[in-house]
């Protein structure tokens, strides 16, 4: 016959399980128990899920909100993973960010990482903010003009320079400050000097990236008994 059989299995909860069974005769004797020993075991690994691209390209200024991840286990259901590393959303640069989960049976998933990509714009559009023409026999230190460029990135500062290069000779001749206003550093004569002047004006951002662009100044005469 069948032996009766004390002790329940629970397949679908991790743990160690006994089992008996037993038996009696039809003279009321009582055959020697015997025991098993289950143990069920949990080796399915949570499963998880990025919540967004796992390539993420974010202007330099703004706010960056992580989409996170979240995890499954047969076992335990689901949650949220846990998310390793952290994305500085005003310096350009590459970040990672790592996601994990470990069920309550040790079982580790497999990481899933998402890549953010801070980018910076240039400074685009550099101009003069009025005409580029200026009176001979002005003081050193005169006001020639203006400089106005701009940045498509939400947080932005620009600062003004003048760029040497072979086709920037005249810049020697001005002084331009890192607020975009430009000074003569010379004497000009109408009489004896070049009309015109070429001039490499660089607007560079907080995070270095710039732009130059050439400009040209026109001396003008100053009437004169």
């Amino acid at each position: 016959g069948e032996a009766v059989v004390t002790g329940f299995v629970d397949i679908n909860k991790p743990g160690t399980y006994e089992v008996s069974y037993s038996a009696v005769d039809q003279s009321g004797n009582y055959a020697h128990p015997i025991y098993r020993i289950v143990n069920v075991v949990d080796q399915d690994p949570p499963i998880l899920t990025l919540l967004g691209d796992a390539n993420i390209t974010h202007e330099a200024g703004s706010e960056y909100l992580d989409a996170g991840a979240v995890w499954y286990d047969n076992i335990d259901g689901n949650g949220t993973a846990d998310a390793n590393g952290s994305v500085n959303d005003k310096v350009p640069g590459i970040y990672q960010v790592v996601y994990t989960a470990v069920d309550s049976s040790g079982n580790a998933a497999e990481a899933k990482i998402r890549s953010v990509y801070v980018t910076n714009e240039s400074p685009s559009d550099s101009n003069a903010s009025e005409g580029l023409e200026f009176f001979e026999n002005l003081s050193i230190g005169s006001y020639v003009a203006s400089f106005v460029a701009h940045d498509a990135d939400i947080i932005s500062s620009i600062a003004y320079s003048l760029f040497d290069s072979n086709d920037s000779l005249d810049n020697a001749l001005f002084n331009i400050d890192e607020n975009g206003t430009l000074t003569t550093a010379s004497a000009f004569d109408f009489e004896t000097d070049p009309e015109i002047y070429s001039i490499r004006v660089m607007a560079t951002d907080e995070h270095s990236a710039s732009l130059t662009r050439i400009f040209e100044l026109t001396l003008l005469d100053v009437y004169e008994n």
